[in-house]
């Protein structure tokens, strides 16, 4: 399906910014604030990101930092999602490890969930990653945020006479809802051609057992707001489950850079289209290969925060395969990566600093031994490795779920020390990050239980 160009409007912003929707929804949408955002603000926060801010620059800070409180202290509710004129600093959020195992352990309050119910809750868990109650809380987010950074650079090359710089921090009202019931409708036309669920993958039973009155309060809730709409667009919604109540959470160009869900561009397009009959799609059942069907860097996440269960079907390791790890600081150096990788030349100026690495960049959270590792710095590294995820996909099948290889420790290794010490990664690591997508998760998973023989062969 071919894309649609990219339009400013007679005030600079683009098609698809808050600022050029915002209007038209107003009382049907959350309260939202606009605080200004200049090129050397941005620059700021580049700086910030890679730890390298001046005195004016931390100046700047302070003050985005006491315009934004301003705006968050005036909503009722004390809190607000932030976010630009024409992105998420989502990324950002999932930096945030410790916060986000705790907040997932609160949500699940020592229930036994299956799998599909548990998807649920670290869904809930990253939504309520993302409220801020404090200008500086909101700044982390855009600090620790490799998208937000990589769109300020592109912006900043683009600056001209016909292309004046036009950006906002948005700050958004924080309201309480459960991101189960978020969905994406496609409006073609004036005709609402399509619903899809929001989180493509996401079994909610609730759903399921009564789709058609879902799909039925979403279409007379866009009957009723139609007027106000563009006749193209991509349409999100939120159903607040106790009254049933439906706003709209933002709209989207219709682009086929919006994401499409559980449908396709090119394939459903005449769904999308309105030339084939109206279509609701939700995960009517859980799914059985829910793992493989999610993003390897939620999968990752979601590994991290706890570590799965085998459930009824999937291949248990015979217990004589499985090595459990006891381990204290005294004895490190007895740990497998310790004796194959020791000694290693990063670069020509560096070499391992073992001792340091250990013990500064991989502290271990003194409850769990090492069930569950927190990388200090997790913020530059995650947000590295989440880039360009789709290329690693098909190459990341044909492994284990545990699979390393000495180059790709290595890489982890640079990263996490650059990382520390408040360094930018050089340029080359940025070609090779994807590759360490799965070391990632063999850094959180390697000392729990793990097929050996597997592990060896890998």
């Amino acid at each position: 399906m071919s894309d649609s160009p990219i339009v400013k409007n007679a005030d600079g912003f683009r098609e698809g910014d808050v600022e050029v929707w915002y209007d038209s929804v107003k009382d049907e949408t959350f309260q939202t604030k606009f605080v200004p955002l200049e090129p050397e603000d941005a620059k700021a926060i580049i700086a910030a990101f890679y730890q390298e801010t001046d005195e004016a620059q931390q100046n700047r800070l302070d003050r985005l930092i006491g315009e934004i409180d301003a705006c968050i202290q005036s909503f009722p509710a004390k809190a607000a999602f932030v976010r630009l004129s024409h992105l998420s600093p989502k990324d950002g959020a999932l930096t945030m490890i410790n916060k986000l195992v705790s907040l997932f352990k609160e949500n699940l309050n020592d229930v036994q969930l299956d799998r599909a119910e548990e998807f649920v809750e670290l869904n809930r868990a990253i939504y309520q990653l993302c409220k801020s109650q404090t200008g500086d809380e909101a700044m982390t987010f855009f600090t620790k945020s490799n998208r937000s950074v990589k769109h300020f650079q592109s912006q900043l090359k683009q600056i001209s006479d016909e292309t004046p710089w036009k950006m906002n921090i948005v700050v958004r009202e924080w309201n309480e809802i459960a991101p189960e019931y978020e969905f994406r409708a496609f409006v073609y036309q004036k005709r609402m051609t399509a619903i899809t669920h929001y989180y493509k993958f996401c079994y909610v039973r609730d759903v399921a057992l009564q789709k058609e009155m879902y799909c039925g309060l979403m279409q007379d809730y866009y009957n009723n707001i139609a007027d106000t709409l563009p006749d193209n667009c991509v349409l999100d919604f939120c159903i607040l489950p106790d009254t049933k109540e439906v706003r709209v959470v933002e709209l989207n160009p219709w682009s086929v850079h919006a994401s499409s869900a559980l449908f396709d561009w090119d394939k459903d397009k005449a769904v999308l289209t309105g030339d084939a009959p109206f279509e609701f799609r939700i995960s009517d059942k859980p799914h059985a290969d829910l793992m493989e069907r999610i993003s390897s860097t939620l999968a990752i996440l979601w590994q991290t925060v706890r570590p799965l269960r085998y459930e009824e079907g999937e291949q248990i390791p015979r217990t004589e395969e499985r090595i459990v790890y006891s381990f204290k600081w005294s004895s490190y150096k007895t740990l497998p990566f310790y004796k194959f990788s020791s000694g290693f030349v990063l670069n020509p100026a560096s070499t391992i600093d073992w001792d340091y690495f250990l013990r500064e960049v991989i502290p271990v959270h003194p409850r769990d031994g090492l069930e569950r590792t927190y990388w200090e710095n997790s913020s530059r590294f995650f947000q590295a490795i989440g880039m360009n995820i789709k290329s690693f996909q098909n190459f990341e099948k044909d492994r284990s779920p545990h699979w390393i290889t000495t180059l790709d420790f290595i890489i982890v290794v640079e990263c996490a020390v650059i990382s520390h010490k408040g360094k930018r990664l050089p340029d080359y690591l940025n070609a090779l990050l994807p590759v360490v997508l799965s070391a990632y998760q063999w850094i959180f998973d390697v000392f729990q239980h793990f097929n050996q023989p597997q592990a060896i062969k890998d």
